[in-house]
């Protein structure tokens, strides 16, 4: 393992230069002394301010990016540099912003990034893209940001000789890069289906790669989430698509409700079997009517995706007060096939053709500066005549 001056982890690409920092035991010694004194001062910290600085992180709409971020960095805070991890998690931010950008482009909604330590982060479409080209517009634009937020950072860091900045970029480039490589659900798996599906399977034998020569086993799990979703989608363009369900809750006010029959249906709600109606609106959206006349009960529930509807079945109802009024809460779950077939993989030759070469001319470039950006750090740590 490889330690800098202040005895952790060398950054990515200082590996040569780090060794000859190699702390002692009685440095090692310290730094766990100054550890315990931070954990201690820190957990003091949390125990007199803690409840006010949670209610603030969880009053607002980003309250999951806010924590998870903050999360995120206290983890990589511990194993490198504080300001290494900041960089780090704001490369992944940056990152992020461009599907964000990209999907609101294309009139999509999306929620705000949600960080996972040690993995990266994440954002999730509120409605499913209309065909191929739409979802590899938005996959393409994370690389795309992230590679120009990288790029910047890495141009700060030569502009005032910081090797640190120079570090947070090729992290940035390295991790835009592995975005690339053509296996679901990472960008390039969903870039790779607006040009053509085979890559897929390309990109199983480039990620296995990878995970082996990284070293970190747990990362076949990964793998073999990939084997198993390629297997389902490839079933699926057989034509032999299996059954999904998609839960919600209702709420619904009890005053335009039947309260005669409420009771007795809340005593058995899965004796009221619900009927339905389902259709599409002009934005490409399914929706589904649900009712119980006996219960004069009427509902509009958004469907996740496409598909042809099998069963609707009520789960679960009760009686919630919300701002002084009562509601009736009921859980339903709809069994649907969705609609995945070629139709939604087609996509015109012209539009293949770019898509596939900015694909290679994106990768070529990242792979370019991921080496620019390492004998850049290594001229700033060594000097010039290094």
């Amino acid at each position: 393992m490889k330690w800098n001056r202040s005895g952790r982890r060398a950054l990515p690409g200082s590996a040569t230069i780090s060794a000859a920092f190699a702390p002692d035991a009685g440095a090692r010694r310290v730094k766990s002394q100054q550890q315990w004194w931070t954990f201690g001062a820190f957990g003091a910290f949390l125990l007199t301010k803690g409840k006010t600085i949670v209610s603030v992180l969880l009053a607002g709409k980003y309250s999951a990016t806010i924590v998870s971020m903050f999360l995120t960095i206290a983890g990589l805070g511990y194993i490198y540099e504080w300001d290494f991890a900041t960089g780090v998690v704001l490369m992944l931010f940056i990152h992020e912003l461009g599907h964000v950008l990209a999907a609101k482009r294309k009139g999509l909604p999306v929620t705000a990034p949600v960080f996972i330590p040690f993995v990266g982060a994440i954002i999730q479409l509120k409605r499913n893209p209309r065909d191929v080209v739409t979802e590899a517009y938005v996959a393409m634009g994370g690389p795309l940001i992230g590679s120009l937020g990288a790029v910047c950072c890495a141009l700060a860091g030569w502009a005032i000789g910081d090797p640190m900045l120079v570090a947070v970029a090729y992290v940035g480039l390295a991790v835009n890069l592995l975005n690339l490589i053509p296996v679901h659900p990472l960008d390039g798996g969903r870039i790779a289906s607006a040009v053509t599906r085979w890559l897929w399977l390309g990109g199983l034998a480039i990620s296995y790669w990878v995970i082996r020569q990284s070293g970190h086993n747990w990362l076949y799990i990964l793998w073999g989430l990939f084997v198993i979703e390629l297997c389902i989608k490839f079933v699926r363009f057989k034509g032999k698509t299996g059954s999904y369900s998609a839960f919600g809750l209702v709420d619904t006010p009890v005053e335009r409700l039947n309260t005669e029959k409420l009771s007795e249906l809340l005593a058995e709600p899965n004796l009221q079997k619900p009927s339905f109606q389902t259709f599409s609106t002009m934005d490409g959206r399914q929706r589904v009517r649900l009712s119980i006349p006996a219960l004069w009960l009427r509902s509009i529930v958004i469907m996740p995706e496409q598909g042809l509807i099998t069963d609707v079945s009520i789960k679960e109802m009760r009686i919630v007060r919300r701002k002084g009024k009562s509601y009736l809460r009921y859980k339903y779950r709809i069994v649907y096939t969705p609609h995945e077939d070629d139709i939604y993989y087609k996509a015109p030759a012209a539009v293949r053709w770019r898509y596939g070469l900015a694909y290679v001319g994106l990768s070529g470039c990242l792979a370019a500066l991921m080496y620019g950006a390492s004998k850049l750090q290594y001229m700033l740590m060594t000097g010039p005549n290094g």
